[in-house]
């Protein structure tokens, strides 16, 4: 039984963090959400901004250079993230 309860507390935060959204369609209309529109969509981080991103948290942990984006974490609950303006659907992500 301990192990069941441990297991379950285990895996809790995977299974809540896949439940969010910003509309739920069950409760109202919602949107269209955006896509990139393209049929192949590159970002090169090593040489352009992010600007098809959304810096959540704050920006200044983010940089960038010619070997790409870095992010910083210097505290415990820090958590740089970029979120794409557009849905990325069918995706391939490579480092090339």
């Amino acid at each position: 039984m301990l192990i069941a309860i441990s297991t379950l507390l285990t895996l809790l935060p995977f299974a809540t963090a896949q439940t969010s959204t910003k509309c739920n369609p069950t409760m109202q209309s919602c949107p269209a959400d955006p896509a990139f529109g393209q049929t192949t969509t590159t970002f090169d981080f090593q040489t352009s901004g992010y600007e098809a991103w959304t810096v959540l948290g704050s920006g200044d942990q983010i940089s960038q250079d010619s070997n790409g984006l870095h992010f910083t974490i210097t505290a415990a609950g820090q958590a740089p993230t970029l979120v794409s303006n557009g849905n990325l659907l069918s995706t391939i992500v490579a480092k090339v």
